[in-house]
């Protein structure tokens, strides 16, 4: 069902129903609607119905706009914590400032924001995000005369940040910017000291994950070559294993084709790439009410979408129905050309190769359900999309087109149809440096991938989903998966903490199948029920197929021998490791540690995912504890933001 909470859709929606209930025409409206066989259709009678009534929906600008004024006091705000050395709250005052700043102003104001916020994240030992403010700053009116101020605090970050050739030449642009400063001799002297200073220090290196497929599949780019997508019909297109995948390996890396943030995180995490933005947070061009975290995100978002959105994105906030927002705006970066070409028919629909991501006919070919769903339940989507697209300048979209409007619903339909099946949360760690076993994962926002689209469901999933750089999704294998086997993702039921009953429900309820997974039919107990002390379901260490009588220590299916002591040994030796690592994670303040030593600890789990899976079957109590600390791990490696 869709989630429909308070809202301005609410309202809009109560006075529909007072509207056909006033007139007694309820029986007639659901039976006309039930007969209507296309999106196209139901958003034309609900756009018709839509102007009889008196709505609460304007065409008037919502939202807030810049004001010098304001942002200055802000920056003085933001100067006397920055004084007192409360650095977040200085943060906190510079990030609204920025926000409201004019982007073009004789005083320069917005350059001389992004300086002041890049002195404070460099006194945070933030030197990555420093550098970004410091290019800001240069390229948004920065006073020259006292630029040098800028290039010196740069040459420091790099220190950090770059090879020794790029630590180079910014002491010598440094250099020159002094040289042809307006200062005394002495205030030059001093600078020119810390300089020679500079110069002579050691440069220490600040380690980077590059989370990227060493090898691609030339069909599926977003795919490892490991893996390949096939098709039957029983389970539709899916991902299988090309060849051996072991624990640990990615097997897929994917940027959405269009992404949203929650409205509770507009002034911390970027519009565009959902990245967190709070200490490089660039505004948008047109209003206070989204923050990008770098100008190439807040250019793509504009030219892709938000210059319809701009004007009204309060309004489609205050909408409020869940995901109503990713599907206008997937419509919105399709762009009006494309989809009027789909309505005409003059634009093929068919799959194309290689799959690309960001290619919407992709995203308009995955699965809606739309015969499955009931009237009452398109009714709803369908007059939700009436509303969004009255939220949005449909007149420049389209190029002042008359049927924008009706453009715009349906294919919004279109999508809020197949996102309940198909699109996914973005998520972010939120680690506890004093209580790490409070940590948490959140959702900040959510995305459509194509590619991730088309992995199955499991209650026991042998891959698990991160983010990193903000929307980017990297999906690892949790154990070892055979060559030809099917890689399973999980839709957000799992059997270790969900019951079969409720698993069932939520998958029917949502996606329109019955869950026939392994947990499913062999009714696997949920976590608390597990036990350390049982003996597992031993694997014959030839073909992995089920030893039915280990006491014997023969395969049936293959003959080989099965040595019960030496696997014992084996399982109570890893175990132990695994114990020891355990015990420590949630102990150690592991947002100290480089990501080369976090990745350390990670393939200690991963060795142990990958032996333990080839000794025994799942259901495995300290499997699924391996499995829990990996997805933490990963987790860390990713969108991660620490709080004290």
């Amino acid at each position: 069902m869709m989630s429909v909470n308070n809202g301005l859709f609410q309202i809009e929606y109560q006075n529909l129903s007072n509207y056909i209930r006033k007139r007694g025409i309820e029986s007639l409206c659901a039976e006309e609607f039930r007969k209507l066989d296309n999106n196209c259709s139901r958003v034309h009678y609900l756009l018709d119905l839509h102007q009889k009534i008196t709505s609460h929906v304007s065409t008037a600008v919502s939202k807030t706009c810049k004001n010098l004024k304001t942002a200055e006091s802000l920056k003085t705000e933001g100067n006397k914590f920055f004084q007192k050395q409360e650095h977040y709250k200085a943060l906190e005052k510079y990030n609204k400032a920025i926000l409201l700043a004019p982007t073009c102003d004789s005083k320069g104001l917005l350059g001389v924001l992004f300086a002041n916020r890049s002195a404070v994240l460099f006194s945070m030992s933030k030197y990555s995000q420093c550098l970004v403010n410091i290019e800001l700053a240069l390229v948004h009116g920065y006073p020259q005369d006292t630029k040098y101020k800028l290039l010196i605090r740069r040459a420091k970050c790099y220190q950090f940040t770059a090879s020794e050739k790029e630590f180079q030449d910014s002491l010598d642009a440094a250099t020159s910017s002094l040289a042809s400063a307006n200062l005394s001799n002495k205030v030059c002297a001093n600078w020119s000291e810390e300089l020679l200073k500079l110069s002579h220090a050691p440069l220490k290196s600040d380690d980077a994950c590059d989370e990227s497929l060493k090898q691609v599949n030339q069909e599926f780019p977003s795919l490892s070559a490991n893996a390949g997508v096939a098709e039957n019909e029983e389970f539709g297109r899916y991902i299988h294993a090309e060849r051996d995948i072991e624990a640990g390996s990615t097997v897929l890396v994917e940027m959405p084709y269009c992404s949203v943030t929650m409205p509770m995180y507009f002034l911390t995490h970027c519009s565009h790439c959902q990245a967190r933005a709070d200490t490089t947070t660039y505004p948008c061009v047109g209003c206070a009410d989204v923050i990008y975290c770098s100008q190439n995100c807040q250019q793509k978002s504009w030219q892709q979408y938000h210059q319809y959105e701009c004007d009204y994105i309060l309004k489609l906030r205050d909408v409020n129905v869940n995901m109503g927002h990713l599907a206008v705006r997937t419509a919105l970066k399709a762009g009006y050309d494309l989809l009027k070409g789909i309505s005409d028919g003059s634009t093929k629909i068919t799959t194309k190769h290689p799959y690309e991501s960001q290619d919407y006919l992709n995203v308009f070919n995955l699965e809606g359900h739309e015969s499955e769903r009931s009237s009452k339940d398109l009714f709803w989507r369908a007059y939700a999309c009436v509303i969004l697209a009255q939220m949005c300048d449909t007149v420049t979209w389209s190029h002042g087109s008359d049927d924008a409007k009706l453009v715009l619903a349906t294919f919004s339909l279109h999508h809020m149809q197949l996102m309940p099946c198909n699109a996914h949360e973005i998520s972010e760690l939120v680690y506890d440096v004093k209580h790490p076993y409070k940590s948490e994962t959140i959702e900040i926002g959510g995305g459509i991938y194509p590619t991730l689209s088309l992995f199955n469901h499991s209650c026991d999933p042998v891959v698990v989903r991160t983010f990193s750089r903000g929307n980017t999704c990297v999906m690892k294998a949790l154990s070892p998966i055979g060559k030809d086997e099917q890689v399973y993702d999980n839709y957000g039921v799992l059997y270790a903490v969900h019951d079969q009953v409720e698993r069932q429900r939520k998958v029917q309820g949502q996606y329109y199948f019955q869950c026939l997974c392994t947990p499913c039919t062999q009714m696997w107990p949920e976590y608390p029920n597990l036990s350390y002390d049982e003996e597992p379901m031993y694997k014959c260490v030839s073909c992995q197929t089920f030893i039915t009588s280990a006491d014997e220590m023969l395969c049936d299916n293959c003959d080989a021998s099965f040595d019960k002591v030496t696997v014992d040994n084996q399982l109570a030796k890893a175990k132990q490791t695994l114990d020891k690592h355990l015990s420590s994670l949630f102990c150690e303040n592991l947002s100290l540690m480089t990501r080369y030593s976090l990745k350390d600890k990670v393939r200690t789990f991963e060795t142990y995912s990958q032996l333990v899976n080839t000794l025994v079957f799942r259901p495995y109590k300290s499997l699924n504890d391996c499995q829990e600390a990996l997805k933490h791990l990963y987790g860390l490696l990713g969108n991660c933001t620490t709080v004290n």
